[in-house]
């Protein structure tokens, strides 16, 4: 038998909100646990939400082990972290997410500049829903994506090109404040900044390594699952340091030296397992895309 115990108020606002504002199912799971913990069984709760008893408890145990993020759809589709996606479901699921959003806007503003006919609702409408995507968690933050409370640095991209080509701000100083001091930061053995987690949970832990297509290359950690990009660190930097966020020039500063701090290499990106700590993977060194941080910083 699995049975939600009392929540406190916070815990019971917390999925209250989730229900009222979360997309479809995630909204669904929210109120299975509510029900849960109104001493409604799982029999009559897969009843009044219309799914089986199955169902109902894999969610109460998924609540039980992860909170409210465990709620949030396993994995995700089509964006730069291609091997990211619900184990065992490689069909494509439409999802709305910060990095892919903040490109399309820049994109759109850029064939403005070309001289490209482009309907101008539709250019203020995308701006619109990147400026607007918020997480579940504390509707402050940007997310990962739509309806999500899981945190990605490569969420800030859209406003760094933004800012960087159109000396323009899309999300404005609130937003990339709650933001950039959400993501995890970790840190070498001897206290220098590593860098942040790409992808992570509010608390700064990972996710599931059974999210991911290839799960022996992401466990917690490593690569897509919170290892440490130097591309999408820079990026965010570059966007708190043009927000005037006191700290970001230095930060970046040490971020570089992370990178080298064992070997002169340019890495995809840095292990924040403790196993590994800062180590890049032989396979995924000399990277190219990491030239675009000299031309920000310049």
């Amino acid at each position: 038998m699995v049975r939600i115990g009392p929540l406190s108020d916070e815990q019971r606002q917390a999925l209250e909100r989730v229900r009222r504002r979360a997309v479809g199912r995630v909204s669904q799971r929210a109120h299975m646990v509510l029900l849960s913990a109104r001493d409604y069984t799982v029999e009559q709760i897969g009843e009044i939400v219309g799914v089986g008893e199955d169902v109902v408890r894999k969610w109460l145990h998924r609540y039980q082990r992860e909170g409210p993020t465990g709620l949030d759809d396993r994995g995700c589709f089509h964006y730069w972290a291609d091997t990211y996606r619900p184990a065992a479901k490689p069909e494509q699921k439409p999802e709305v997410f910060a990095y892919n959003q903040g490109l399309v806007a820049v994109a759109m503003r850029c064939l403005e500049r070309m001289g490209v006919a482009v309907d101008g609702h539709l250019v203020r409408g995308v701006e619109h829903a990147y400026a607007t995507m918020t997480s579940p968690h504390d509707y402050a933050t940007l997310p990962q994506r739509a309806g999500a409370a899981i945190l990605d640095v490569s969420s800030l991209t859209g406003e760094a090109l933004s800012l960087h080509w159109f000396d323009r701000s899309l999300l404005g100083p609130g937003r990339v404040v709650a933001t950039l001091r959400a993501f995890k930061r970790c840190e070498h053995r001897d206290g220098d900044f590593l860098g942040f987690r790409v992808i992570s949970n509010p608390d700064g832990s990972c996710r599931p390594d059974e999210e991911f297509i290839v799960p022996i290359s992401n466990p917690p950690g490593y690569y897509h699952n919170g290892g440490s990009w130097l591309l999408y660190d820079a990026l965010a930097l570059y966007v708190a340091a043009r927000h005037g966020i006191e700290g970001a020039p230095d930060l970046f500063v040490q971020r570089l030296r992370s990178e080298v701090k064992y070997e002169q290499e340019s890495h995809e990106y840095l292990s924040t397992s403790p196993d590994q700590l800062g180590q890049g993977e032989p396979r995924r060194a000399r990277y190219g895309w990491n030239s675009f941080v000299w031309r920000l910083f310049t």
